[in-house]
C-alpha cells in the first residue's frame, strides 16, 4: 500500500514511509484552518481539494481517512463498528469450539421465555431461535473507554479499532504533541509501525521533534520549509 496526500497548503504531495512519523507545521492560522476545515468538509461527505490516493488512485476521505481533533474524547462505540464487532462475535460463537455451548444457551433461554409466556392468561408467542446478536445488543457489549488509561494508550486502541472494523487507511491528529508526552508518544509511533498503520501529525506550532519524524512547515509568511 502506497499512501500519498496533496493539499493546496503545500507545492509537493507528501508521500507516506513506512517506520516514519509525518508531520505537517502549519504556523499560519488561516492555512491551518483551511486545511482542518477541508477535511472535515470532506470527511462529511463533501468536496475538497486535498487529494488522498493509494497507489496513485484517489481515494474517499471520508471512507478511509480519520481526524482527530480532540483526542481526549475518541469514542470508538459507534452504530456501525458495533454492529460489525456484533457480527464478529456472533461468528465466533458459532464456531465448532462455541456451538455447543451456545445452543445449550439458547435452548435454556427458549426454555425460560416458554415459562413465563405460560404465566400469562391470554396466549404469547416469540420467534424460534435466538439472535445472538440481540443478546449482545441486548447487554450492551461495547469497547471499554471509561477507564482511566494513558491517552497514548486509548488512542491506539482507537485507531487498532478503527483499523480492523471500518479498514481506516490514514489517521491525522491535530496538536496531539500539546496532550501527550514524548516518550508516550513515542511509543505509540513504534506501535503504529508494527501495525503498519500511517498517521499525519498536524501541529499549530513546532515543538519537540519524534524519532524517525520529518515535517513540512508552511511559516506565518506561507513559506514552505522542508
Amino acid at each position: 500500500m502506497s499512501l500519498m496526500l496533496s493539499c493546496p497548503q503545500f507545492s509537493e504531495p507528501i508521500v507516506f514511509r513506512e517506520n516514519t512519523v509525518h508531520t505537517l507545521v502549519l504556523e499560519n492560522p488561516t492555512a491551518c484552518y483551511a486545511f482542518l476545515s477541508d477535511w472535515v468538509h470532506q470527511q462529511a461527505g463533501g468536496d475538497g481539494q486535498t487529494v488522498l490516493s493509494e497507489n496513485f488512485a484517489p481515494i474517499s476521505i471520508a471512507k478511509y481517512a480519520e481526524l482527530i481533533t480532540e483526542p481526549l474524547t475518541v469514542q470508538p462505540n459507534t452504530r456501525t463498528v458495533l454492529t460489525k464487532l456484533y457480527a464478529q462475535l456472533s461468528k465466533i460463537a458459532n464456531d465448532e469450539s462455541h456451538f455447543a455451548a451456545l445452543s445449550e444457551l439458547q435452548t435454556s433461554i427458549e426454555n425460560f421465555l416458554y415459562a413465563i409466556c405460560e404465566s400469562q392468561e391470554s396466549d404469547l408467542t416469540f420467534s424460534q431461535g435466538v439472535d445472538f446478536s440481540q443478546l449482545l445488543k441486548g447487554a450492551d457489549v461495547q469497547f471499554d473507554f471509561s477507564s482511566e488509561r494513558p491517552l497514548a494508550e486509548k488512542l491506539l486502541d482507537y485507531m487498532r479499532i478503527c483499523r480492523e472494523y471500518l479498514g481506516t487507511k490514514l489517521f491525522v491528529l491535530y496538536n496531539v504533541k500539546a496532550v501527550v508526552e514524548k516518550s508516550e508518544l513515542e511509543a505509540l509511533c513504534q506501535e503504529l509501525f508494527y501495525r503498519k498503520i500511517p498517521i499525519l501529525l498536524v501541529q499549530s506550532t513546532e515543538t519537540y521533534r519524534l524519532s524517525n519524524e520529518i515535517q513540512w512547515i508552511l511559516d506565518n509568511d506561507l513559506c514552505e520549509i522542508y
